[in-house]
């Protein structure tokens, strides 16, 4: 790369250093106005919609009583309600008369009626101030306990139904409808004071279905997109979440017409009508908008201003860095005789100063290199000259224990020949004295047991050499193996000896390991064999197996509750030929453990106990896992 990209690169990255460090601060002023600003401001448009949403949600309130309080003194007329028993009781054309007289009686007292009916409780009109209407009442069966209230365009008037049981208060014997003028439902969505040019006050009821249908055509009814109807599950229209009874500030949500807007739901639980009280966020947002585009365009023109002059002092500040990256291009195409000028009397001169040291210091260490890489050579014919004998000691090694293994095994088998022939003679010795009559002395009877007793501690001896020599040698493939049933063998085999101990075993859940299921098996039954042995004769001896994960590992624990073991001990029972105890106290050839021990190692594992003299002891080891441990999830 050219002196001059290397120069330009560098300019390049301290100008934009410069203009980073210059424009950072105008731009937390930005955020914080953006974030400080607005917020004031949507707080101001959110006091003012809270105050429009009180005073509509009153006068909603208000108007909905008054619709009760008609159908209430409509209701509660005695003589409509004798009347009415009576036609019921009667089927009387005459009563139905008297009834329809007063219901016209009742419409023209009180000039916000429009229209009164009476039905029984199947739905058929009894009598109405409308003979034309319809000869049902609320087609659907519904008898609610509160009357409902709906709203209907009637040519030019706008009039609101209301229908319940009659009478109120006792038993239903119909229902009752009465329309009055629902004028001032009008006022209440029309008046649009304190809303701006955008505002506006939306009713809405509900549909059967659940949907939130718009009560009287909003302000902007006719514009592309807007509905009357809008679905339940559309939560994030500000009509949904009015019905859905949340009495709430909302910013960052649509109106009817998908139009972003700042609105106050609120929700009349007796009527169940949803009011939303809302403005076009555009123009709630326009003051604050028209004030961020000014400061854009105030902080763009600084930023061009701070560009040019970064440029500039990157340019002054870089020339003495190109000067040096000359120099030192010089010296990397192996000229080093060159030196950098060094006249200045700033950080440049004396970068210069320390880097024609350096060149001197370079020559030097150029020269005590190449002699470093002569001996380097050296030390690294040596090294493999030792791994190479390393190796071959190795491989000897390996030949050795091979070698020994089988001179375990050979003198195992060779050793065994002597021993049946020493055993046959003595019994065959016992079974001569026994034919000829001989009653035996005692020094006899002792000397053929001595005998007797050590061809079968002599054949045990061997038995135990011949099965450690066989954990290298004659080992079996290490697979997946189920713990538990090769437990389960070693007890069955051991039935008897637990039986006679009198022990308790019991066994926890064990997991499937990584293991030679023979050698398993050998491990299981000297550890069990060992309880067994050591047990106290002060308590009943018991025996607990249990294994838990430990990583990718399974660690098994035997706990018994024998004699236990001095911790001085804790590490020779593990050695061969290693007794604790005289042979006449507690049968045995010191095999057992060290045998443990190196079928454990073979396996990748480790054994170790734990023990309390007088206690008991819990013999530990550890094996593969048969599973790798799952990963927990975050």
């Amino acid at each position: 790369m050219s002196s001059e990209r290397r120069s330009l690169r560098l300019r390049t990255k301290l100008s934009a250093v410069l203009l980073l460090v210059s424009l950072i601060p105008l731009a937390v002023v930005l955020v914080v106005y953006e974030v400080q600003v607005r917020k004031t401001e949507v707080a101001q448009v959110h006091d003012r919609i809270e105050s429009v949403a009180a005073v509509q949600r009153t006068r909603l309130q208000e108007l909905y009583d008054d619709f009760l309080q008609e159908f209430a003194r409509t209701a509660s007329q005695p003589r409509l309600v004798s009347l009415f028993r009576d036609f019921l009781r009667t089927g009387d054309e005459a009563v139905r008369a008297d009834i329809q007289i007063l219901l016209e009686e009742i419409r023209e007292a009180s000039p916000e009626i429009s229209l009164i009916r009476l039905a029984g409780t199947d739905g058929v009109v009894v009598a109405s101030t409308d003979p034309e209407g319809s000869v049902l009442l609320n087609p659907d069966g519904l008898m609610p306990e509160l009357p409902g209230v709906g709203f209907q365009n009637r040519g030019e008037v706008f009039e609101a139904d209301v229908i319940g049981s009659f009478p109120q208060r006792g038993p239903p014997l119909g229902k009752l409808e009465v329309t009055t003028s629902a004028s001032d439902l009008e006022d209440v969505v029309t008046d649009f004071a304190g809303l701006g040019e955008t505002g506006e006050t939306v009713v809405a009821v509900r549909t059967q279905s659940g949907d939130a249908r718009i009560v009287l055509p909003p302000r902007f009814a006719d514009v592309p997109g807007a509905r009357e109807i809008i679905p339940e599950d559309e939560t994030e229209v500000s009509l949904t979440r009015a019905m859905a009874g949340d009495e709430v500030l909302l910013t960052d949500i649509v109106d009817y017409r998908g139009e972003p807007v700042i609105s106050a739901t609120r929700y009349i639980p007796g009527a169940d009508w949803g009011m939303v009280v809302e403005i076009d966020a555009e123009e709630a947002l326009a003051p604050f908008n028209r004030t961020r585009r000014t400061l854009l365009g105030i902080a763009a023109a600084m930023a061009l201003f701070i560009a040019g002059i970064s440029l500039a002092l990157a340019r002054y500040m870089t020339r003495p860095v190109d000067e040096l990256a000359t120099v030192a291009g010089r010296i990397a195409a192996g000229d080093l005789d060159v030196r950098a000028p060094s006249q200045r009397r700033d950080e440049f001169g004396l970068l210069a100063t320390v880097f024609n040291q350096m060149t001197d210091r370079l020559i030097s260490m150029t020269e005590s290199v190449q002699q470093r890489v002569t001996e380097l050579g050296r030390a690294n014919a040596a090294l493999a000259a030792a791994e190479e004998k390393l190796q071959a000691e190795a491989e000897a090694l390996a030949t050795s224990n091979k070698d020994l293994q089988q001179f375990a095994y050979a003198a195992s088998h060779d050793l065994q020949a002597p021993l049946r022939t020493v055993a046959g003679f003595t019994a065959k010795l016992r079974g001569d004295l026994e034919t000829s009559g001989w009653a035996g002395d005692e020094a006899t009877e002792h000397d053929l047991a001595r005998i007797e007793h050590g061809t079968r501690r002599m054949r045990e001896l061997i038995l135990d050499l011949l099965a450690y020599s066989r954990v290298e040698g004659k080992a079996g493939a290490i697979v997946v193996t189920d713990a538990r049933p090769v437990l389960d063998d070693v007890l069955l085999d051991l039935e008897t000896q637990i039986a006679d101990a009198g022990a308790a075993v019991s066994v926890d859940p064990l997991p499937s390991v990584l293991a030679d299921p023979g050698q398993l098996g050998q491990l299981f039954q000297n550890l069990v064999d060992n309880s067994l042995k050591y047990r106290s004769t002060d308590r009943g001896a018991e025996l607990h197996v249990r294994a838990e994960r430990d990583g990718e590992l399974i660690r098994f624990e035997f706990r018994d509750n024998g004699i236990g073991i001095d911790p001085r001990y804790f590490e020779r029972i593990f050695e061969l030929f290693q007794r604790l105890h005289a042979s006449d106290m507690y049968s045995g050839t010191g095999v057992g453990l060290a045998l443990c021990r190196k079928i454990v190692q073979r396996h990748g594992g480790r054994i170790w106990v734990e023990s309390t003299p007088g206690e008991g002891s819990m013999f530990m080891f550890t094996l593969p896992a048969a599973e790798k441990p799952r990963e927990s999830s975050t």
